[in-house]
């Protein structure tokens, strides 16, 4: 029987042909020449703490809405990537966590979220951002098997800038019991800076994007 590498390796041949050609058309940008810092400006303003000044969540499923205190910081970490992470507690006690990364699709506004939670859930979110706002919609959601939760099928993300400092985020989510309902109200206000942050020890220290030559 003939082997099948001729052919594999003829196909490799035409696409590194075709990768080539596409990364030296004038009319792209190349990635491997873009500064990280381009990709993600319009969200620049994200880094940083941010702490609630009004919190509240609710549930067709909860008889009550529920004040709590959030904390949200996101960082970046030497690539076009945020990382983030949510801290909540409800009267002293801790409650939510969630940790995870923003990745930006170079030269679009397109971007995916990619989370894990203590309550036992993964996530993949994609969505769009603009200079003032972030969609994100819930992919896929994976739950470990010995959770008490009901089990959660779609999560929806809005975070709206509204001021120099100040932000709000609006959470949806929808379980195999419920449909897709509002969950969360959050007004943030930062406070500190990516670099305070920084110079304070509670983040890794800054990264060095290492561009390569022109």
């Amino acid at each position: 029987m003939m082997s099948p590498w001729p052919k594999v390796l003829l196909a490799l041949a035409v696409f590194s042909v075709q990768y080539l050609n596409a990364a030296s058309d004038d009319d792209e940008p190349d990635i491997r020449q873009m500064d990280p810092y381009a990709i993600m400006e319009p969200l620049l303003w994200m880094l940083g703490q941010w702490e609630t000044t009004d919190a509240r969540g609710g549930y067709p499923t909860i008889p009550r809405p529920f004040p709590f205190n959030d904390k949200l910081i996101f960082y970046e970490i030497g690539q076009p990537v945020f990382h983030v992470s949510f801290a909540s507690d409800m009267f002293g006690i801790p409650r939510h966590r969630e940790n995870g990364f923003i990745r930006f699709k170079p030269f679009t506004n397109h971007i995916a979220y990619i989370a894990a939670h203590n309550l036992g859930l993964a996530e993949w979110a994609e969505g769009e951002f603009n200079e003032t706002s972030v969609h994100l919609e819930s992919q896929t959601i994976g739950v470990i098997t010995f959770t008490s939760f009901v089990h959660t099928q779609k999560i929806i993300r809005d975070f709206v800038r509204t001021g120099e400092d100040t932000m709000e985020l609006k959470t949806y989510m929808e379980t195999e019991n419920t449909p897709l309902d509002l969950h969360l109200q959050m007004k943030y206000t930062k406070t500190k800076t990516q670099e305070e942050l920084r110079s304070a020890g509670e983040i890794p220290p800054m990264p060095v994007f290492d561009l390569p030559p022109k």
